[in-house]
C-alpha cells in the first residue's frame, strides 16, 4: 500500500499547512475527504506553507476537475469514474474549502491575499499527482469552492467537467434534504456572493421580495443555483471550453453509462468502457454518499411527491420569480 501526504488544511494568515498520511485505498473508502470521516493512516503533521509551496514547484500531470452546483449527482458520477488502476477521484478535499473561505472573507473585507494565486496553483498541482502508477487523479471539489473558479482557471491549465441541473430539480433537491440542506444553501448564497458584483445583486433581489419565510428560502435557493450557473458560464468562456464540457443531471439519471463516458471524454480520462459498465452495475442499488445504504428509485419518487405536497407552492413561486428576474 503506497502511503503519502495529502494536504488537508491550510492557513494563509498563519502560513501553515496540515497534511495527512493516506493511501489511495483510504481515499476511496471515504465518501468525502473534507473532515467528515477519518481517512488517515497516521498522525497529522504541520508544515510551513512555504515548505509545501517548494515541494509543489515542479511540473504536474494534467489537472482534472469535476465542478458541480451541489445536489446534482456529482458523488454518483465520481463513483462511476473511479476505477482502481485507471482513475482515482478525490471527493471534496478540505484544502480547497479552506481556500474558498479565506478568499470569501478577504473579498468581504476588501483585503488583498498576498500570493493567493501562487498557493492555489500549488494546491491544484498537489491534488493532481497520482497515488499509484498509471492511475489518473480527478478532483471533485465541493461546490463551496466555486467562488475560486476564475482564479483556478487563471492559475493552472485544467481539464474540467461542469455538472449542472435545472432550476426546478435544484429546488426540489434542496427541500428534499430538509432544514439542514436549506440552511446550507442559504449560507452558500452568501458565501458565493461575497465578491460582490452580479451575485450580490441577485441575492439582494431575493431578499427584497416581501413574502413568507418559506418563499424567501426558496428564492434564496433558486438564486444560489443562478449564481453558480453564471459562474459556470463565465468559467467556460474564460477557459475556452464548449458544450462537451457540460453535463446535466438529467443525462446522468437517464443513462449513467453514456453520461460517464461523456464526462470521461471531457476530462481527457482514459477509462475503459467496461469499467464504467461495471461501476454502473455496482452502484445501481447503493447510495453514492452512504455506500452501506440501499438506494431505491421508488422511495426517491415518494419523497419527491411529499416535497411537492409540502413545498410545491413555494417552489412554483420561486421559479416564476426567477423567470421574471433572471431571464428578463
Amino acid at each position: 500500500m503506497s502511503v503519502r501526504l495529502l494536504l488537508h488544511r491550510l492557513s494563509l494568515a498563519d502560513a501553515e499547512a496540515e497534511v495527512v498520511p493516506a493511501s489511495a485505498a483510504d481515499l476511496r473508502c471515504a465518501s468525502f475527504i473534507d473532515g467528515r470521516s477519518d481517512f488517515s493512516c497516521g498522525p497529522l503533521r504541520q508544515l510551513a506553507l512555504q515548505t509545501l509551496l517548494e515541494s509543489e514547484s515542479g511540473p504536474a500531470p494534467p489537472i482534472r476537475f469535476l465542478f458541480h452546483m451541489g445536489f446534482c449527482g456529482s458523488t454518483l458520477l465520481a463513483r462511476l469514474l473511479d476505477h482502481p488502476g485507471s482513475s482515482l477521484v478525490l471527493r471534496e478535499p478540505n484544502c480547497l474549502a479552506d481556500l474558498a473561505n479565506q478568499r470569501a472573507a478577504a473579498d468581504r473585507n476588501g483585503e488583498a491575499l498576498v500570493a493567493f494565486d501562487k498557493v492555489l496553483a500549488a494546491v491544484a498541482r498537489h491534488l493532481a499527482r497520482p497515488w499509484n502508477d498509471g492511475e489518473t487523479v480527478i478532483v471533485k471539489p465541493s461546490n463551496w469552492m466555486n467562488n475560486l473558479l476564475p482564479s483556478l482557471i487563471a492559475a493552472a491549465p485544467l481539464h474540467p467537467l461542469f455538472l449542472t441541473t435545472s432550476r426546478a430539480n435544484y429546488l426540489a433537491a434542496v427541500f428534499r434534504g430538509g432544514p439542514q440542506r436549506v440552511a446550507f444553501t442559504a449560507r452558500a448564497a452568501a458565501h458565493l456572493s461575497s465578491g460582490g458584483g452580479d451575485a450580490a445583486e441577485l441575492l439582494a433581489a431575493a431578499l427584497r421580495a416581501n413574502q413568507d419565510q418559506t418563499d424567501t428560502l426558496a428564492r434564496i435557493a433558486v438564486t444560489t443555483h443562478e449564481i453558480q450557473r453564471r459562474q459556470f458560464a463565465r468559467a467556460i468562456e474564460q477557459g475556452g471550453w464548449g458544450e462537451r464540457h457540460l453535463l446535466d443531471q438529467a443525462e446522468l439519471a437517464a443513462d449513467p453509462a453514456a453520461a460517464s463516458l461523456k464526462a470521461a471524454t471531457a476530462l481527457d480520462l482514459d477509462l475503459p468502457p467496461q469499467a464504467i459498465q461495471t461501476n454502473v452495475a455496482a452502484w445501481a442499488g447503493r447510495h453514492a454518499k452512504a455506500p452501506g445504504n440501499a438506494y431505491s428509485r421508488t422511495r426517491e419518487v415518494e419523497i419527491g411527491s411529499a416535497i411537492e405536497a409540502e413545498h410545491g407552492p413555494a417552489i412554483e413561486h420561486a421559479l416564476d420569480w426567477a423567470d421574471r428576474t433572471f431571464d428578463a
